[in-house]
C-alpha cells in the first residue's frame, strides 16, 4: 500500500512539473516572436497564440496580460502607420 501511494505521489509531481514547462516553454517562445513583430498582424497573431495558452491554462494570469498587451501595441503600430 505504502508502494503504491509513493508510486501515485510521484507519478503526480513528475506531471505537474513537465506541464508547467510546457506552460513556460510555449511562453517564452512567444515572447521571444513579439520581438520581431513589426506590423500589427503579427501582434495580432501573437495575441491569439496567448489566448490559446490562457485558455489551456485558465488558473495562469500572465498569459491574459500578453494577449491583451499584444492587442494594445497592434493597435499603436497600426495608427502609427496612417
Amino acid at each position: 500500500m505504502k508502494t503504491l501511494l509513493a508510486l501515485i505521489l510521484s507519478f503526480s509531481v513528475v506531471t505537474g512539473i513537465y506541464a508547467d514547462n510546457k506552460y513556460e516553454k510555449a511562453v517564452r517562445k512567444n515572447l521571444e516572436k513579439m520581438d520581431a513583430c513589426r506590423i500589427p498582424a503579427d501582434y495580432l497573431n501573437i495575441a491569439n497564440a496567448f489566448e490559446r495558452i490562457a485558455l489551456a491554462e485558465n488558473n495562469k494570469w500572465l498569459p491574459y496580460y500578453y494577449a491583451s498587451l499584444n492587442c494594445v501595441l497592434a493597435s499603436y503600430v497600426d495608427s502609427s502607420n496612417t
